[in-house]
């Protein structure tokens, strides 16, 4: 995860819905709810630590009559939330290169799609000699990576805080904006909408999960990086905001600044701190490089995430896709048929942004739902209610386990109905929200393959165990 950083990159939508209270409120709620479904899933993290994640919970969890569907159907969704989340950094990325040609060249660079989609398949591209011809390097990469995240954070908020304009703490706790026209139906659902900047960046914490079978003890290790990467990324997260709240100066010129137009009013506050194009683009690199490498990293877990589906022969052509190469042990198919796909999805945004923000959109909606992020939580609640033992593993909730299930549960379905919301009412076609009909074009899928194939195909998850408690690729 990198939070500060897509808080960053993303806070625009919010400053339109429900302006800086939904930016701080809406965070310490979205903060609460998240560590609560994190706490929730880490335990059957614990119980059942396996690249195939939610679905295998739910699978083990619902009746058994029901078992083999119900893990299909999040199986398809887990599997295309994780291609979505994948593509969102990297589009991310090209975007922002974008915005900073906008600023440094205003008279000279014409701002067009196909460029960002050039760069989103040159980062994409990148991604497949990190994954496989460099793969063995990744724990150490995500050790420099850590430590970037944590100094580029001060490197960003220190010149930030003393150079900037200084708004007052009434316009940082207090003060809300509608740009969106929300408000003139109800202050507090421009504050709903408003949470869609809030939840995005917290999706991915569940990657460790999807890498168990490569974790030595990853029935305790697992659930401790879930929670940790919560709490060192909602700590670094608030204080952005802070920052950035404070550090603005005048809102209206913020948003009608030309860098802006092109979707990234962080640059301008960044600009409007230091005076300096130099030193705006050092500030900015600093994320831009830590966006770059998460989509990376999620390329690790989506690639495994699709690996243990088609070992369960979930996918068409499950018994290529499920392969596993002899001499490096990754699963090189998996991670070059996510790369397919990355590579596919950057087409849609050369005919419309609008078209691949809807994408972009569903990961978020997709990754939630099949957390449902609750259904595993549902199920377990299920489970309990009827006194069906669990065999959970060794990272426990205990007595605390009722109350984070129910927060996990009510937060999940508060959220998900806001994240299909357009950014105001009555939109245009291209202003739609059209995540809706993408995560139900899923479903609808998943529903109709099941009966023409899946049905017949589809074993259900696989537990492979090996003497030490963690689970290994066949």
């Amino acid at each position: 995860m990198a939070t500060w950083e897509a808080f960053s990159v993303v806070f625009v939508s919010v400053l339109t819905n429900g302006g800086a209270v939904a930016l701080i409120y809406g965070f310490i709620f979205c903060f609460i709810g998240t560590l609560a479904t994190c706490l929730s899933l880490a335990e059957f993290a614990s119980m059942s630590p396996t690249s195939a994640g939610q679905y295998l919970w739910a699978a083990e969890l619902a009746p058994q009559h029901h078992r083999r569907f119900i893990s299909w159907l999040f199986g398809w969704v887990t599997f295309w939330g994780w291609q979505l989340t994948t593509a969102s950094p990297a589009f991310l990325a090209a975007t922002i290169i974008q915005a900073l040609l906008v600023l440094n060249h205003p008279d000279t660079y014409v701002y067009q799609r196909w460029h960002g989609s050039l760069i989103y398949w040159l980062i994409t591209l990148l991604g497949v000699a990190i994954n496989i011809t460099f793969a063995k390097f990744l724990p150490k990469m995500e050790g420099f990576l850590f430590i970037w995240h944590v100094v580029g954070f001060f490197a960003v908020l220190i010149p930030l805080v003393y150079l900037g304009p200084q708004n007052t703490a009434s316009f940082v706790f207090t003060s809300s904006t509608d740009a969106g026209a929300w408000s003139s139906l109800s202050t507090g659902l421009a504050f709903c909408v408003g949470l869609v900047t809030s939840t995005f960046p917290f999706v991915g914490y569940d990657a460790a999960a999807h890498m168990s079978e490569e974790i030595k003890d990853a029935a305790k290790v697992v659930p401790r990086a879930m929670v940790a990467t919560i709490l060192i990324n909602g700590a670094l997260g608030f204080a952005m905001i802070i920052a950035l709240l404070f550090s603005m100066g005048d809102i209206e010129a913020v948003l009608e600044a030309p860098v802006s137009q092109a979707g990234y009013p962080f640059i301008q506050i960044h600009y409007q701190a230091v005076q300096s194009l130099n030193g705006t683009n050092a500030m900015v690199s600093v994320t831009l490089v830590l966006v770059i490498f998460a989509n990376w990293g999620l390329l690790a877990g989506a690639s495994r995430t699709t690996w243990a589906f088609a070992r369960d022969r979930g996918l068409p052509a499950s018994d290529y896709l499920a392969h596993v190469n002899p001499r490096s042990q990754l699963p090189v198919r998996s991670i070059i048929v996510c790369i397919i796909i990355q590579l596919l999805l950057g087409l849609i945004n050369i005919g419309s942004t609008a078209a691949f923000n809807a994408f972009v959109n569903s990961a978020a909606v997709t990754l939630y739902i099949s957390y449902l992020r609750i259904t595993p939580v549902v199920l377990g609640v299920w489970k309990r209610m009827r006194r069906e033992p669990i065999p959970y593993g060794p990272f426990q909730l205990g007595r605390w386990r009722n109350l984070l299930n129910g927060i996990a549960i009510i937060y999940t379905f508060f959220t998900c109905i806001f994240l299909f919301f357009p950014a105001g009412p009555n939109p245009t076609p291209a202003a739609m929200n059209w995540s809706i009909v993408l995560v139900g074009a899923v479903f609808v899928f998943a529903i109709f393959w099941w009966f023409v194939q899946g049905r017949k195909t589809f074993i259900g998850p696989k537990a492979e165990v090996d003497e030490s408690g963690h689970r290994a690729m066949e």
